[in-house]
C-alpha cells in the first residue's frame, strides 16, 4: 500500500495484498482506497479490499462504500491533489454502490463482474487469522493456504483441484488442511521436498 495524508484528505492506493478498514468519519477529510483506475469513496464504515492479478474484490461490512471511476488526468481539484479541498466532485455515476453485508468483484479492466450479498464472516475470516470455505474448489483453497506459509501447496491434477470442500481452518495450519484432503474420497497428497503435492491417485501408497 501507499498512504497520503495532508489536511484535506485520507487516500490508501492498493497494490495488491488484502487490506481491511476501519475508517473514522471526518468530512474536512474525506476517506478514499484507490487501486488500478478506480476510486472506492468511504461514507463512514468498515469493508475489506482484496486485490489478486485477476481482480480486486471489495466486501463491505459496515456502512456504505461507492466505487468511481477515475479520470485518466488527475483533476486540478478533488480527490487526488494533495494540497487542496475536495471541492470538485466526482463526476458521473459511480460504478457499483455497497452497503454492508454486500460484495462487488471488479476485474482488472475496471469494469463490474459480480457484486450481491455476500457471508460477511467468511469473506473477512483471515482477519481472526482463519481461512472459511465452503464449496470451494481444491484448487482455490489451496491458494489460499499459500498466502500465508511457506510449505506451498501444488494442485497437479485439474479434475482433483475441481473438487468443491467446505470448512474452516486456521490460516497457518496446513498440516490439519493437507489431513483433511487426505479423507477426501480419490484425494491424496505427497511430500516434495517442502512442497505439498495434491494428487488423484495413490502413488506408492495403499489405502485399507
Amino acid at each position: 500500500i501507499a498512504v497520503s495524508f495532508s489536511r484535506y484528505r485520507r487516500l490508501v492506493e492498493v497494490t495488491r495484498g488484502q487490506y481491511g478498514f476501519e475508517v473514522a468519519k471526518d468530512p474536512i477529510r474525506p476517506f478514499g482506497v484507490r487501486f488500478g483506475g478506480l476510486l472506492i469513496k468511504d461514507i463512514g464504515t468498515a469493508f475489506d479490499v482484496y486485490r489478486q492479478d485477476t481482480g480486486t474484490t471489495v466486501t463491505v461490512t459496515e456502512g456504505q462504500v461507492q466505487v468511481w471511476p477515475l479520470p485518466l488526468a488527475p483533476p486540478p481539484t478533488g480527490w487526488l491533489r494533495r494540497d487542496q479541498p475536495p471541492a470538485a466532485r466526482l463526476r458521473g455515476r459511480p460504478l457499483v454502490d455497497l452497503v454492508a453485508g454486500h460484495q462487488a468483484r471488479i476485474a482488472v479492466s475496471g469494469q463490474l463482474e459480480s457484486q450481491g450479498p455476500v457471508d460477511v464472516e467468511q469473506a473477512t475470516a483471515w482477519l481472526q487469522g482463519n481461512i472459511v470455505f465452503e464449496n470451494e474448489s481444491i484448487a482455490a483453497v489451496a491458494e489460499q493456504f499459500n498466502r500465508y506459509n511457506n510449505s506451498q501447496i501444488s494442485v497437479n491434477d485439474r479434475q482433483i483441484g475441481a473438487l468443491p470442500i467446505s470448512g474452516t481452518f486456521a490460516a497457518h495450519d496446513v498440516s490439519t488442511f493437507v489431513a483433511f484432503l487426505n479423507t477426501v474420497p480419490g484425494v491424496y497428497t505427497r511430500m516434495q521436498g517442502r512442497r505439498i503435492i495434491v494428487i488423484g491417485h495413490a502413488v506408492g501408497r495403499r489405502r485399507d
